[in-house]
């Protein structure tokens, strides 16, 4: 007996379900029922819209398909379809619109989505440019973007970590920072050394520069003394034409004229001299 029972509670369920499936299928909806003969809707399935909110003898004429260009996603209590989305000028469409679903647009190529849903496209800027209002610019000098839509952001200060530059960047990449600079070095004067310091070094200089002077004058003096040597050896040879110092004394002594006309007494006075 309780099998029986069983049995016929199964078959009615099956009965049930293949009912409703059927009533799904007809584009009426799960929320759609007889009364009095006529059908009722309180919603239409996805896909289609409720055309009437009376009930109709003609379930068909409760809930009817979507008109091209538009599209239901969800069940729809309204007397119309959703438009779909047209993809056009910077868009092009990832997915064509349905009657359960919309369109999906994406970006043409050179411009990407400006938020999660796609509704704008900016364009996409590639490494060392970045997006300056509505167009793409160029990394300014300092500056570098390494990855695809990113600001260009300044290099890295090498100075400012102690490190010295060891590779240079670029608008696409960062400078690369090496070895630090060496320390310098320091000296420490003790107090009252540095004027000493400085009186040494006056001395030392002004004793390099006398040395100098001295040194050019004794050079000038120098030369001038084997210039005047030179000359004087060219000059010898016309000096042995003139006779000894002998001869000339012998030659340009006489006597006077009238001393000389008083000792030949007879000769005449000798009125020229020969020289």
């Amino acid at each position: 007996m309780f099998t029986m029972n069983c049995l016929a509670v199964a078959f009615l369920v099956f009965l049930l379900k293949v009912s409703l499936l059927q009533g799904a299928s007809s584009g009426t909806g799960v929320n759609c029922h007889q009364k009095g003969g006529l059908w009722c809707c309180e919603s239409c399935p996805p896909g289609t819209l409720r055309s009437s909110k009376e009930c109709q003898i003609n379930k068909n004429d409760v809930c009817k398909p979507c008109s091209p260009g538009s599209f239901s996603s969800a069940e729809n209590t309204d007397h119309r379809c959703s438009p779909c989305t047209n993809c056009a000028g910077v868009f092009i469409f990832k997915k064509n619109c349905t009657d359960t679903s919309d369109a999906v647009c994406q970006c043409i190529s050179g411009y990407k989505c400006a938020d999660d849903a796609c509704k704008k496209c900016k364009k996409s800027c590639g490494p060392g440019t970045e997006l300056y209002k509505t167009e793409c610019r160029l990394c300014i000098n300092g500056t570098f973007s390494s990855e695809e839509d990113t600001p260009c952001i300044p290099w890295t200060n090498c100075s400012a970590q102690g490190k010295s530059v060891h590779f240079p960047g670029s608008s696409t990449k960062d400078v690369t920072c090496g070895y630090p600079f060496p320390s310098p070095v320091t000296t420490t004067i003790p107090k009252g050394e540095g004027i000493t310091g400085t009186i040494v070094l006056v001395a030392a200089a002004m004793f390099l520069l006398t040395s100098i002077l001295m040194c050019g004058m004794f050079l000038v003096t120098w030369h001038k003394k084997k210039k005047l040597s030179k000359q004087l050896k060219k000059g010898r040879p016309e000096l042995h034409h003139l006779g000894t110092p002998k001869e000339e004394d012998e030659c340009s002594y006489r006597f006077p004229e009238e001393e000389q006309g008083e000792m030949t007494g007879s000769q005449e006075p000798i009125t020229k001299l020969v020289v």
